[in-house]
């Protein structure tokens, strides 16, 4: 989710706010699984990397939009089915989050040791704040749409796919987080033109055409392209199991001496 947000930042960042605070709302529902299940070291330290997040919250800081940036939120913007659904989701969601967190309390085994617990606690946080995000419609918020409805989906397959891992869900509630994921993406994209005269307002006076981008434009790419590097040097490492030296977490045993 985080690459995904960055990434929509190397085009039109002004047009991408929505993506540039879903980058940042994984690491803050980390913080917040971490500080409940009272595991900060095994949930926000091991897995995922620090170094990901500060690179995502420097990128946020440097972002073009500056004062403006959080000018797209109104109250005209918001589109109240899809606050209804995340409002309705959020009970599970929440009963999802704090069930892995009694599990990363209590639980003795290698998946509360590598934070396992902690990081699927942190998911169902951030389901329930991409949801409101993209419920707010903030500029590019249709992107984050699709993934609000993405990660329930796919949570719900993994969870059809190793029924017997601890933090899956039950058959039905499966099924019911594939249905709500796809449709969820379905109310958005239907209601997509459904706005009000003030949301079609520019938000920005105009200007004249610039000859070319401001040199800290540029810079602001390519710091968004390095946490996204991270991402993928840390899946690579994980799927393949081999270690690679750069502070990046991952599941792989700890060191007995």
């Amino acid at each position: 989710m985080t690459a995904v947000g960055l990434l929509a930042q190397v085009r039109s960042p002004s047009k991408n706010v929505a993506g540039m605070l879903m980058a940042l709302i994984p690491w803050v529902g980390l913080l917040v699984a971490a500080v409940l299940s009272a595991d900060q070291f095994r949930v926000t330290v091991i897995n995922p990397s620090g170094s990901i997040a500060a690179a995502t919250v420097i990128t946020a800081l440097l972002h073009p939009t500056g004062r403006d940036f959080f000018r797209s939120f109104r109250a005209s913007r918001v589109n109240w089915a899809m606050l209804t659904l995340v409002i309705v989701a959020a009970v599970p969601l929440l009963g999802f989050a704090f069930t892995n967190i009694g599990l990363q309390q209590t639980v003795s085994n290698d998946h509360a040791t590598m934070g396992h617990y902690g990081f699927m606690a942190a998911f169902g946080f951030t389901v329930i704040g991409v949801g409101l995000l993209v419920s707010l419609r903030p500029e590019g918020w249709r992107l984050t749409a699709w993934v609000a409805g993405l990660l329930p989906a796919l949570l719900g397959l993994a969870s059809l796919m190793y029924p017997e891992n601890s933090s899956s869900l039950s058959l039905v509630w499966a099924l019911v987080a594939i249905v709500w994921g796809v449709g969820f993406v379905a109310v958005a994209e239907r209601t997509k033109n459904v706005e009000s005269l003030a949301v079609k307002t520019p938000l920005m006076p105009e200007r004249r055409p610039a000859t070319r981008p401001a040199a800290w434009v540029g810079v602001l790419r390519i710091i968004a392209l390095v946490p996204i590097l991270l991402v993928f040097i840390n899946t690579i490492s994980t799927l393949t199991g081999v270690s690679v030296p750069i502070g990046l977490g991952g599941h792989t045993a700890p060191i007995h001496r």
